[in-house]
């Protein structure tokens, strides 16, 4: 029996030298693991600045993560402080004071859903020939004038803060745009059907089921023939879109409130030191709003409705002036303009760059109402700052395909992007609210 364990031993022994033999690797193996291949090549920044070897986008995850978490740490810095020093983490006074008069706000946005068919139902009577297209073109404008008046000057007469007011202005601005669209898009319709059109060809123009989704949906376009459609609603998406736009509006609520605030509370600080104070707050509030907008509000109301078209915005952040930022930054916004101003003033007979000018103008025009009836005072400092890029846009209108030309423009583009916010806040800082408390 000692024999046998013997042999059993020794048996073992060599299975257990095998496999020694086997995990430990040879002296050759050792070699080739420890030799590096040297070969010609650049590093991975260079590899994407130069665009000569494609690189995976996943490798840089790590790097995003790394992004992520110190925007966040620098988000939560002041709360943490205000906890350890015993006070409540975040300041509620300014959502209270927001939501003040929050009735009166779902009311007038009631009051604009009922009066937005008005529109619609103008073409079915002209349609079914009980009302002239004379009568249906003149109720249209006075109805358009009233629903923009009318609201705006609620807003104005009211005792509404700032955060429903510029809710409700800019409601009101989106549905104008919508009824334009929609007004023009089926008039044109309705005037390319042959003569001998069917009654029923031309309800189908007018079907409520389009204008009531073209209503929801996430554009500003009225599309004839429809709109790419969605298989499916996915509960997944939209709960991560949810989640997204919870955390946009602490970072909103936590800008405002801990930088914003405090720097125009400061008597002391100069203008100029106000400017200089909310580059960066102005900057990452700008990034927080617009991606709360257009990627995740869009986004939920174009999965709802099933809206296939999600190309709410492209790489404006690659912008050589505000031209391309225009074009890229606010697809709807953009599309809107481009097939309602500049396409209906080139048909007109204009030349490009007055259709150009006018677009950039209707557009400075509206989004200066919009700050006008937000704080109750009419300015023209973001009219004058929008129309001043008219002249920058033909300057850098240089060799775009050079690299080197393209960043230096890009780099003014952004410098103008992080200077311009932040010195339109302290403008209307120092117009509005610092000439109120001079007052006796």
């Amino acid at each position: 029996m000692g024999e046998s364990l013997a042999r059993a031993g020794s048996g073992s022994e060599a299975v257990n030298d095998d496999v020694v033999a086997q995990q430990t690797p040879s002296r050759e193996a050792r070699r080739e693991y420890a030799t590096h291949k040297y070969e010609r090549r650049a590093s991975i920044l260079e590899q994407v600045e130069s665009g000569a070897e494609r690189v995976p986008v996943h490798i840089f995850y790590g790097l995003q993560n790394m992004l992520w978490l110190l925007v966040s740490l620098w988000f939560v810095k002041t709360p943490v402080v205000r906890l350890l020093q015993g006070q409540p983490p975040v300041d509620l006074s300014l959502l209270k004071w927001s939501f003040r008069g929050v009735e009166y706000v779902l009311l007038i946005y009631s009051l604009m859903c009922i009066a937005t068919p008005f529109t619609y139902l103008l073409h079915v009577l002209t349609v079914r020939g009980w009302m002239s297209p004379v009568t249906r073109e003149t109720l249209y404008r006075l109805l358009q004038c009233l629903h923009l008046s009318g609201t705006n000057r609620y807003i104005i007469t009211s005792r509404l803060s700032t955060v429903p007011s510029f809710a409700l202005t800019t409601q009101a601005t989106v549905s104008f745009l919508k009824m334009h669209s929609y007004h023009v898009e089926v008039r044109r319709a309705l005037g390319d059907l042959k003569p001998d059109a069917s009654l029923q060809q031309k309800l189908e123009l007018v079907s409520f089921r389009k204008f009531a989704y073209f209503w929801f949906a996430p554009t500003l376009v009225y599309s004839v023939s429809g709109y790419p459609r969605s298989a499916s609603v996915s509960t997944s998406f939209i709960c991560r879109k949810v989640g997204t736009g919870l955390g946009l509006l602490l970072a909103i609520y936590l800008l405002i409130t801990e930088h914003f605030l405090p720097c125009f509370d400061d008597p002391v600080r100069s203008f100029v030191e106000v400017v200089i104070a909310l580059f960066l707050p102005c900057t990452l509030l700008f990034l927080a709003l617009f991606f709360l907008v257009f990627e995740v509000l869009l986004n939920i109301a174009g999965e709802l409705t099933r809206f296939g078209d999600r190309q709410f915005y492209e790489d404006f952040w690659n912008a050589t002036n505000m031209s391309e930022f225009s074009r890229k930054w606010n697809r709807p916004v953009h599309d809107w303009l481009l097939k309602h101003i500049y396409g209906d003033a080139i048909q007109a007979g204009a030349s490009k760059l007055v259709a150009q000018a006018a677009t950039f103008l209707f557009s400075a025009l509206f989004h200066e109402l919009i700050l006008a009836v937000t704080f109750r005072h009419p300015r023209v400092f973001l009219l004058s700052l929008m129309m001043t890029q008219m002249p920058l846009i033909w300057i850098f209108r240089g060799n775009l395909k050079n690299p080197h030309y393209r960043r230096f423009a890009n780099l003014f583009f952004w410098f103008g992007m992080v200077v311009g916010p932040a010195l339109l806040a302290g403008t209307y800082h120092q117009s509005i609210f610092r000439n109120e408390h001079a007052q006796p």
